[in-house]
C-alpha cells in the first residue's frame, strides 16, 4: 500500500505519526515521576482485576511492589518509534529507488522491530519482563479457587476470540 501513496499523502502521513509522538511527549513531561507511577499502579490494578476478579490485599501489595521495581522506558520507546519514523521518512525521500529496494525497506520498518530497538531498551524490557514474570509466579500462590476460575474463564474466553478470528 505505501507503493501507491503520493508524495502528499506520505508527507501527511510522516506529519500526523510525527505530531502523535509529540503529543505523547508532551502528555509524558506534564507528568511527574510520582504521577506516571500512580498511573501506572492504577492501570496495573485494573489490568489484574480484569483476569483475577477481586483483588486481596496481599496481592495488591504484590502488584504495589512490582509497580515500584518496574523501570521507566518511556523515553527509549520514543526514540524507538523516533528511528522507525526517520527510516519511513528515508524510504519515502529516496527517489531513485526501485519497487524491490523499496519494499524492503518497508519490510524492516514494518516486521522487523527489533532492528530499532536499541540495546539499552532491549535490556530494559528483559529487566522489565523478568519482573512481570517474578509477580505472576508470586500472584499464583495467592489465588483462591474463585480466582482460578476467574482466569480460566477468561483464557477460555480469548482462545474462542482466537479460533472465531481463525475461522474468519
Amino acid at each position: 500500500m505505501a507503493k501507491t501513496l503520493s508524495t502528499k499523502q506520505q508527507q501527511e502521513l510522516v506529519t500526523n505519526i510525527q505530531a502523535n509522538l509529540a503529543d505523547e511527549l508532551k502528555q509524558y513531561q506534564e507528568q511527574t515521576t510520582q504521577q506516571l507511577s500512580e498511573e501506572r499502579l492504577k492501570e496495573q490494578l485494573s489490568y489484574y482485576k480484569d483476569w483475577l476478579g477481586k483483588l486481596t490485599k496481599q496481592q495488591t501489595q504484590l502488584i504495589t511492589v512490582a509497580n515500584e521495581q518496574h523501570i521507566n522506558t518511556f523515553v527509549l520507546w520514543q526514540r524507538y518509534k523516533q528511528n522507525r519514523l526517520n527510516a519511513l521518512q528515508q524510504a519515502f525521500n529516496y527517489e531513485l529507488r526501485n519497487v524491490e529496494q523499496f519494499e524492503q525497506q518497508m519490510s524492516i520498518i514494518i516486521t522487523d522491530r527489533e532492528y530499532f530497538i536499541s540495546e539499552e531498551l532491549a535490556a530494559k524490557n528483559q529487566a522489565n519482563l523478568m519482573a512481570h514474570v517474578n509477580l505472576l509466579v508470586s500472584l499464583n500462590s495467592t489465588l483462591s479457587d474463585k480466582q482460578r476460575r476467574h482466569v480460566n474463564k477468561y483464557f477460555a474466553e480469548l482462545i474462542e476470540t482466537v479460533d472465531d478470528l481463525i475461522a474468519d
